[in-house]
This record gives C-alpha cells, structure tokens and sequence, in this order.
C-alpha cells in the first residue's frame, strides 16, 4: 500500500481522491451523452418529473456521475438549451457571413430551421419549458436575448436597405419568427418529413411575409 505524501495526508480527503489516477477526470464524450438523455427524457418525461437517477440510467451510468458532472437539475436543463442554441448559432453566423444580401436573411432562417431540426430532442424542451420557466432559474431556457437580437439585426438590415417592408416592427417580428421555428419541434416527424425541405418551405413563408409592395426577397 502506498503511504500518502505529508501534503496528501493534510489535504481533505475529497481533494485527496481526485488526485488518484482514474479518479474525477472527464471521460470523453460523456458529457455530451448525458446532455443528450436528458433532452430526451425531459422531451418524454416532463423536465419536473425526471430525476438524476432517470437521467443516469438511461445513458448506463452511476447516479454520482450526473451529479459529478452536473451539480443540479437546472444544469442539465441549461446545457440543453446551451447545445441547441450554440448549434443554431453557428449554423446562422455561417449564413450570415456566406450568403449574398438579398438572400441573407432566407439563408439564415433556413440555418435556423435546419439547426433546431438537427437538435429536435432540445428544441422540443426549450419550446416546452420557454414560457413555464422564463426568467427563471437557469436565466431563460432559450437564451432568447441571444437568438433576437441576431434577427432583429438581420430584420434591421433589410428595412434599411429596402428589401423589407417599412412598417415592419423588427423587435414583433423577431419574437413571431422565433416562436414559429421552435414550434416546428412540436409536429416534424423525422421518419416523414425532410428536413431540408420543411426548413427551405419555413424560410420562405416566413421571409415571404416580411416584402412589401417595393421590396423582393430572392428565392
């Protein structure tokens, strides 16, 4: 048996124990795993009805696990939100950065689209628990802030340039837009629908609606 250094012996024993090799350390790829049984359970279950223990068995792990990585429930819930919007996001700044004026704003909306589709356990969690649990404990599930004020940009955009209509109240329209995506978790059926054409349909209906009578979005 090993005999513990002198700093060792005056260290608490949990400091102690995460200095041990195979002890504490972040298994690859597990946290993501965890993040991903709970959208699914809190999509299935209710986010109030899960438990940790839920959460554990279905990614075929220990209860202490979930809490070592997580340390309570809104933490799981925030990271659903986080992996969902970070997604999006990225796909949007991608549209943003690649696609031509007058098309922008369908190529972003079709990110988005194809963002929530691609993470659909999440989106149905964020849609569920936006409005019980806004401004909430884990700071607004959707980080909506986030998200409306990247549309209101590109909305922004398009007023000034002319492509839009001039009566268009960008900050109501964000809000309208994004309610709209995130309600697409709620009825798209993977094994029916394709996701490429329910989101390029939703980009343009929602694009559609923003031309007025000397404005033109590109298809």
């Amino acid at each position: 048996m090993t005999t513990a250094t002198t700093t060792e012996r005056r260290r608490p024993a949990a400091t102690i124990a995460r200095r041990r090799p195979g002890r504490g350390r972040p298994v690859p790829g597990r946290r993501q795993e965890l993040v991903r049984s709970a959208a699914r359970l809190f999509g299935a279950l209710g986010y109030e009805e899960t438990t940790a223990a839920d959460v554990a068995r279905a990614a075929g792990v220990s209860k202490g696990t979930v809490q070592h990585y997580f340390a309570y429930k809104e933490d799981l819930l925030a990271s659903v939100r986080d992996d969902l919007v970070d997604h999006v996001a990225g796909l949007a700044r991608r549209a943003e950065r690649t696609s031509p004026p007058k098309r922008r704003l369908a190529d972003v909306l079709h990110a988005f689209v194809t963002g929530i589709v691609e993470h659909l356990p999440n989106a149905l969690v964020v849609a569920r628990e936006w409005g019980s649990r806004r401004g909430g404990g884990v700071e607004g599930p959707l980080r909506h802030d986030e998200c409306l004020s990247f549309l209101r940009c590109e909305l922004d955009r398009g007023v000034a340039a002319g492509r839009f209509r001039g009566d268009l109240d960008p900050e109501v329209a964000a809000h309208a837009i994004l309610g709209m995506l995130l309600n697409a978790a709620d009825w798209f059926d993977p094994a029916a629908d394709a996701p490429d054409a329910v989101a390029e349909t939703l980009a343009r209906l929602l694009a559609g609606g923003l031309v007025g009578s000397r404005a033109r979005v590109s298809a």
